[in-house]
């Protein structure tokens, strides 16, 4: 019984001193890059010619710090740096903000402009441009990759067929973990943030450019005895609108270790799978 005793309290013991090192850790800023949204299929013109039938694709910094993007370039579904062509007009995507590059053969000029009129965008949000041989994207199917400037692929994300006119689009936590599907959700007025274009007639488009989802996922944690695992009782929670704004959960009273997050969606049928723990902040 004495060494059972030892043994238990010597594990406790352990255990406080590694939470202990992990809260005294320091940390750091950081920026973390997704793509957060792609449009495929736009079919929507203007007087002028077809403006808006470009593709475009959005990128989203979850993290807390702002991401020097100078001389990134993003490639279709090869994944191939070999075939990446270069973005142009944004060099800095700030914590929180989400930022559209749209396919223009004339980089940073009318295109850009006519792109955020279409969109009803203000002068607060950075719309860049790329252009280049065969990276445009397929209606049938695709995908968008974003490098740095180095070679190093930072994120991408694939699509199937897409529906005219409307886009797809991903929702990541605050630590960049996927939250939604792999292949991306079709935007649905009034779903998520999205909305339809006043103009565009006919062919309207639905989307949300320059604001991404962000997904809340429940706090997991170890009850009392040390034995059982529970969750925090407040629902999933999704915002189409920077990540910064994103409400953040308090601290319940007794210290909760924050992590061991599903890799399931939450109030998912399927059986719940744990990660890493991660410590509340």
């Amino acid at each position: 019984m004495l060494k059972k005793l030892r043994t238990s309290l010597l594990a406790t013991a352990l255990a406080i001193g590694s939470l202990l090192v992990l809260l005294a850790a320091p940390t750091h800023a950081a920026g973390i890059i997704r793509i957060t949204e792609v449009m495929s299929n736009s079919l929507a013109t203007t007087t002028a010619g077809s403006i808006y039938a470009g593709d475009w694709f959005e990128i989203t910094n979850y993290g807390d710090a702002a991401v020097d993007i100078t001389g990134w370039k993003m490639d279709d579904n090869s994944f191939a740096f070999a075939n990446t062509v270069a973005l142009n007009g944004i060099t800095s995507v700030a914590s929180g903000e989400s930022v559209v590059f749209t396919e223009s053969a004339n980089a940073g000029g009318v295109q850009v402009a006519d792109f955020k009129t279409f969109w009803g965008l203000g002068a607060g949000k950075q719309v860049g441009s790329y252009t280049g041989t065969s990276v445009s994207l397929a209606s049938g199917g695709d995908g968008v990759s974003v490098w740095t400037s180095g070679g190093t692929e930072i994120n991408r994300v694939s699509f199937g067929a897409a529906t005219s006119n409307k886009t797809f689009y991903w929702g990541y936590d605050n630590t960049g973990t996927l939250g939604t599907s792999t292949l991306g959700t079709l935007s649905v007025t009034g779903a998520d943030g999205a909305f339809t274009t006043t103009a565009g007639g006919a062919n309207a488009n639905v989307g949300s450019p320059g604001a991404a989802l962000t997904v809340s996922i429940p706090n997991l944690y170890w009850t009392s005895n040390g034995t059982t695992l529970g969750a925090s009782r407040f629902p999933q929670r999704v915002t189409r609108w920077p990540q910064a704004q994103a409400d953040r959960w308090p601290l319940p009273r007794s210290l909760w270790i924050r992590g061991f997050r599903p890799l399931s969606r939450p109030n998912s049928p399927a059986p719940l799978t744990l990660a890493r723990p991660v410590l509340a902040h």
